[in-house]
């Protein structure tokens, strides 16, 4: 009887582990980080160039601001809004230069608390020849919105 019994409950211990063990399993899955919500809440972007004054502005002037702000028009998230006091969102980008690399940048940022809620960057081709440069700024703004706006769906379905 004892050898029944002691039978008995290593089974039941070896049973209870074994189909423990994916319930135990799926409770160790680290869990994904949640994204912002305001990613997915906003209704309103106000564009921020803060490129600043620098000898990269001289050559590209005002294409990169107007392609993001075409990208975003076509992509009809936001509502572009002209003060950042009307907006749920800022859309900050920079076009940075550190001898020949150049680099785009936006950051999404909180215009309430100031906080940068996420950023993306893109390295940016460079040409002597103008049109081509438009051509890269534009390549690489696609890029960058194309990031974008796969975030906010992702923080969308979260």
């Amino acid at each position: 009887m004892r050898a029944f019994t002691q039978t008995t409950v290593l089974t039941a211990v070896l049973c209870l582990g074994f189909f423990s063990s994916p319930l135990l399993a799926q409770k160790q899955q680290p869990k994904v980080a949640p994204l912002p919500t305001l990613l997915s809440s906003a209704k309103t972007a106000f564009i921020s160039d803060i490129t600043g004054g620098s000898s990269i502005t001289k050559d590209y002037s005002d294409r990169p601001y107007n392609s993001i702000y075409a990208a975003l028009a076509k992509w009809d998230r936001f509502q572009i809004v002209t003060r950042p006091t009307e907006a749920d969102v800022i859309l900050e980008f920079r076009l940075a230069s550190n001898g020949s690399h150049k680099e785009l940048s936006l950051t999404v940022v909180d215009p309430k608390t100031h906080a940068a809620l996420w950023a993306f960057s893109q390295d940016l081709a460079d040409s002597p020849r103008r049109a081509t440069r438009e051509k890269y700024i534009d390549q690489t703004i696609a890029a960058l919105i194309g990031a974008l706006k796969d975030l906010v769906e992702e923080a969308s379905n979260q």
